[in-house]
């Protein structure tokens, strides 16, 4: 009994092994850019044309093996930006995110690491079991950079729902981490492993899809730093490492 024990375990072993790599979630750790994967095996672009008063495009994209850089721009009197996402490569339900970023923009732009779910909705008149998590929006070209930790959950309609906290941001051209955990007990943000805000509301479902996102929006309700006529480059954000751990489901690009 003990051979014939060990042989079907083996041979569940290379059965699971064969399994997509996706299949299901397992806890880990990955990290992603300089020291880790390169970026290249989890993120691509995502989306192209209008967006909140700017036109999101792959040109303003460059993902790296060791780096994502976001130049956003002003051009022929219209603004350009763009985002990259790890959606159908990497997906995270429960644990920690931590990402080194500079955001250095010129205009008014709101700059983002975030986690966003498919199932942050509210289908049927019921709330869904994801959420938006921004782990970190910053806002550079205001008099005072700040940084905005939040929580949306419920779609963004009627249901909506929103909890967070706006702190100070001092030198946000500079490297920082920012990092949020979340889980069974809840929400927590930090800005170079200091506790900016948490919450013990707790995810509707601590296991539903987030993907991540790292990109740059124009708005200009907080600011018109650029005149008609100019066509410059608006400054840059650069991600440059990602840490991801706890329960997690891996599909690398093909290369």
């Amino acid at each position: 009994m003990r051979n014939i024990f060990h042989f079907a375990s083996v041979i569940a072993f290379f059965l699971v092994g064969l399994a997509p790599p996706d299949a299901r979630a397992q806890q880990s750790t990955v990290t992603v850019g300089s020291g880790g994967t390169p970026f290249t095996a989890f993120w691509h672009v995502r989306g192209n044309g209008p967006r909140d008063g700017a036109i999101d495009t792959p040109s303003a994209v460059s993902i790296q093996a060791d780096k994502i850089v976001i130049t956003p721009r002003y051009q022929d009197g219209q603004f350009y930006t763009g985002s990259a996402t790890t959606d159908g490569n990497l997906v995270i339900k429960s644990g920690s995110v931590e990402g080194l970023a500079q955001i250095c923009t010129k205009a008014a732009f709101r700059s983002a690491i975030w986690l966003q779910s498919p199932q942050n909705n509210d289908k049927g008149g019921q709330m869904g079991p994801g959420a938006e998590i921004d782990i970190a929006e910053i806002i550079t070209s205001a008099v005072n950079p700040i940084v905005m930790h939040n929580v949306h959950r419920g779609g963004y309609g009627s249901l909506h729902w929103t909890t967070g906290k706006i702190v100070p941001l001092p030198n946000p051209c500079q490297t920082h981490s920012y990092k949020s955990e979340f889980g069974p007990f809840g929400y927590r943000f930090y800005v170079d492993n200091r506790l900016n805000y948490e919450t013990a509301e707790k995810p509707k479902d601590p296991g539903a899809d987030e993907y991540l996102i790292f990109g740059t929006e124009f708005r200009p309700d907080i600011s018109r730093t650029v005149t008609p006529g100019q066509n410059v480059e608006l400054g840059q954000i650069v991600l440059t490492q990602i840490k991801v751990a706890g329960e997690l489901s891996l599909k690398p690009a093909p290369h």
